[in-house]
């Protein structure tokens, strides 16, 4: 999934971790809320009881401590550690590569990720687009457990030690009026109802091969295939001449019953920058995908 928030000066996109961890259950009914199914790294599925959680070995997690914001620009696009930026610490900021009057994009992990190796395609495909700062937050510390409750539990306190990353940046001469919401959001649905959420959550949102089964992925029981292929999907997107022309739907109905009907006009999915203005919240959008790379079919 991706969020890119449009704001005054610069667009932060936090792109399909703590979103994915946040929302990636598969949730049960109302009356069964505290068992849910959960995978395992293995990408087996687990129903399980949500509040019994065992931490176990697990070490602890302390967000304002243990979360690394690695900095990634055109002057240091290589390696992998990047330049280490220690919220709160001018000089960290200040001897960087990082320019405030370029646009920042950030790349947020999900579950049993993190380390220097995280983020690449993501980076990569930003760099080759234009001048931006990509910072990739590797959170982990808290998301690298096997337990997937945990990590999810794990969410809300590296979720505000990111808020506060940003808000320092802010003070650092990125402006910008407002972080508490985002004016505009793009959400990619690749696996609904299993490992990811099903219904609209943001203004436009794309439900490639109706959100299930995409070609290329064979057999995939526990939906990490299809979950996965988000990453490709926006890294795809953001090279010009690769467009995912996507229609408008009537609505979350047309998604369920595998039958988009043209409600409106039809925009790109993804992309750098946004080309197609706004789409009113809950918008409903399908697009058909190819089974391997360049798996965009163009403009609709």
């Amino acid at each position: 999934m991706k969020f890119s928030f449009n704001l005054s000066v610069m667009k932060v996109i936090l792109f399909s971790g703590l979103v994915l961890v946040a929302t990636g259950l598969c949730w049960a009914t109302e009356t069964e809320e505290n068992w849910q199914w959960i995978p395992t790294l293995s990408g087996e599925m687990e129903y399980v009881d949500i509040n019994a959680i065992d931490e176990g070995i697990a070490p602890a997690f302390n967000a304002m401590n243990d979360i690394i914001f690695r900095l990634f620009t055109r002057r240091n696009p290589g390696g992998d550690e990047g330049q280490i930026i220690r919220i709160f610490n001018n000089n960290d900021l200040i001897t960087s590569n990082f320019n405030p009057s370029h646009q920042t994009r950030f790349r947020i992990h999900g579950w049993s990720a993190g380390g220097n190796r995280t983020g690449g395609l993501f980076r990569n495909s930003f760099l080759n687009r234009g001048e931006f700062n990509v910072i990739i937050v590797d959170w982990g510390a808290g998301a690298g457990t096997p337990n997937y409750v945990l990590a999810r539990n794990r969410v809300n306190e590296a979720g505000s030690v990111v808020a506060q990353f940003i808000d320092w940046l802010n003070t650092n001469g990125v402006s910008f009026s407002s972080i508490s919401d985002a004016d505009y959001v793009e959400v990619l649905f690749t696996d609904i109802g299993r490992l990811g959420f099903s219904q609209p959550i943001g203004h436009a949102n794309f439900y490639p091969n109706y959100g299930t089964s995409q070609p290329g992925c064979g057999v995939d029981p526990a939906g990490s295939c299809g979950h996965a292929l988000v990453n490709d999907f926006f890294a795809e997107s953001l090279t010009p001449h690769l467009i995912f022309g996507a229609i408008r739907c009537r609505g979350f109905s047309d998604i369920t019953n595998r039958n988009c009907v043209i409600s409106g006009p039809s925009r790109r999915m993804g992309g750098e920058p946004i080309n197609d203005g706004f789409s009113p919240a809950g918008s409903v959008y399908f697009l058909t995908t190819n089974p391997s790379a360049p798996f965009s079919q163009g403009p609709r």
